[in-house]
């Protein structure tokens, strides 16, 4: 594809490593596309940047405070600090401009995304505050009962919003195990527990866990499994304290394969940031130790939604904690958590941002020529009720039909063009067929079901006539729509296409040069 995509987001031992790691569920996307990507980070231990490099990632470590630059145009003012981030990066970025920003930072407002706007021509933010200003194309702010009323005076008028859990950024293996995560019974004796506290865990709350439910945790768990972050800042203490438990354990350290243990546990112990969203996705309870000011509200927007329970210093420190765990087990309230916890976030978060980034820039779509392994596909988008409705020949097409038509287009090499759209995930979101006719190239074009009203067809289509265009500029392109198919008449017409004429067949033909 060859976009330039630049991140600044910061991870360490005591800030922890969720604006990172939610920033990785769209840079693998686009490591998967050949996409150039940047990371700009401050220089700090446990900052990540070893493993964004072996991800295939430019990483850049800034050093901030830097002294102001004469050569920039900023003066001393009360928002120093931004201003010292501003320069380093724009430093860092030795000229280069990206076609996108990820911002994923809490200390970083408009002032810093205008005095780096040069560096990008469209922005996205993550934010979780609503607290300060931003101009951006896209901000995301992934918590529940967060809407775009909450940001009313605090962005640009051109961005776009997108807000709660069904915009939360996770890693593709959360939603691929989702149905088999769902399908597993959670109201059993015997449970399997696991505790997870997050990328890094400075404050040792997984030992104060550990000692939590030690007391007549042996009746109760069949399974403990332990998850830290690098580098552990307890380790040792924390390895003192599984020793003492008589059910199966297993400490793991650093390990890219969260998702496994969430799958096969009854109940999880761990915080309200990122992981949070995991956790509901794969529908597994939680029962929330808050270690962040910013994320009590989280907590307890979780709780309300019957999701997760909230553990207080004093609750975590009474006896018979594994007790209780046990009988909420017995009781189906862990199986209620569940559900509801499934309910709260479908893991379908990175698949709607990636559209909405389409719709601001195109081309971040994938477009490729149809292929023989395509056949199957192209056909039950032919047959989707609304695309047969919308055809001027409605009967259904039978595989033999489609078999023998498919086979002859993809021998018309010179005179056929079949692509198929994809998001930046993977996700086939159209097709757009252009056919030589008398030294005019004629279009057909559909869209999954899936994605259809989501404002995709203008990119779908643009993307495909820049295509085309590669090959065959100057040359007239031809689109014939119904007149009662008002969604594809506004497509063409936003595409520029000019009304050509209209027969009595109630049959409109647009047209316009490539």
């Amino acid at each position: 594809m060859g976009l330039r995509i630049a991140i600044r987001a910061d991870a360490s031992v005591l800030l922890g490593s969720g604006h990172v790691r939610r920033c990785l569920a769209l840079i693998d996307h686009f490591i998967e596309l050949d996409c150039d990507v940047t990371v700009f980070t401050r220089a700090a231990k446990g900052n990540m940047s070893d493993m964004l490099r072996c991800r295939g990632c430019t990483v850049h470590e800034l050093c901030v405070p830097l002294a102001i630059n004469d050569d920039c145009d900023i003066s001393d003012c009360s928002n120093k600090s931004e201003y010292d981030d501003a320069i380093s990066t724009i430093s860092n970025a030795r000229g280069a401009i990206y076609d996108w920003m990820i911002v994923d930072h809490y200390e970083l407002s408009g002032i810093w995304e205008e005095a780096t706007r040069d560096l990008y021509k469209h922005l996205l933010v993550f934010d979780d505050l609503a607290d300060r200003n931003h101009q951006c194309s896209i901000l995301v702010d992934q918590n529940l009962g967060r809407d775009p009323s909450h940001y009313q005076g605090l962005l640009n008028t051109e961005a776009t919003c997108l807000c709660g859990p069904r915009y939360a950024a996770l890693r593709p293996e959360f939603p691929a195990a989702r149905v088999e995560s769902l399908a597993r019974a959670r109201n059993r004796v015997g449970l399997n527990v696991l505790i997870f506290m997050g990328g890094t865990d400075p404050n040792n709350v997984t030992s104060q866990v550990l000692q939590s439910i030690l007391d007549g945790h042996a009746h109760v768990f069949e399974n403990l499994y332990v998850v830290l972050g690098p580098p552990p800042p307890a380790l040792t203490h924390a390895k003192d304290l599984i020793a003492k438990f008589t059910c199966r354990t297993e400490l793991v350290i650093d390990t890219d394969k969260i998702h496994e243990y969430m799958m096969v546990s009854d109940v999880a112990f761990g915080g309200a940031g990122g992981a949070a969203w995991e956790r509901c996705c794969l529908g597994l309870p939680s029962l929330i130790v808050t270690i962040a000011d910013n994320q009590l509200a989280g907590s307890r927007a979780l709780v309300r939604e019957g999701a997760a329970k909230v553990l207080s210093p004093s609750e975590l420190g009474e006896a018979g904690l594994a007790y209780k765990i046990q009988q909420w087990g017995e009781s189906r309230v862990l199986h209620d958590m569940s559900v509801k916890a499934a309910n709260v976030c479908d893991g379908g978060g990175v698949s709607r941002i990636l559209m909405e980034m389409c719709k601001v820039d195109k081309s971040l779509l994938a477009i490729r020529r149809a292929e023989a392994a395509d056949e199957s596909l192209l056909l039950s988008w032919a047959n989707d009720p609304l695309t047969r409705k919308n055809a001027f020949n409605q009967e259904p097409i039978s595989l033999q039909q489609h078999t023998d038509w498919f086979g002859g287009k993809m021998k018309q090499v010179a005179t056929c063009h079949i692509y198929i759209v994809s998001l930046p995930n993977g996700d086939d979101i159209g097709q757009v067929r252009f056919e030589k006719e008398h030294h005019q190239w004629v279009i057909d074009y559909s869209m999954d079901a899936m994605f259809r009203g989501k404002g995709l067809g203008v990119s779908l289509l643009s993307r495909a006539l820049s295509t085309l265009a590669e090959h065959h500029s100057n040359e007239q392109v031809v689109g014939h729509v119904k007149l009662s198919n008002l969604a594809s008449t506004n497509i063409f017409i936003r595409c520029a296409f000019t009304k050509q004429s209209e027969n009595e067949n109630g049959t409109v033909t647009f047209v316009r040069k490539i």
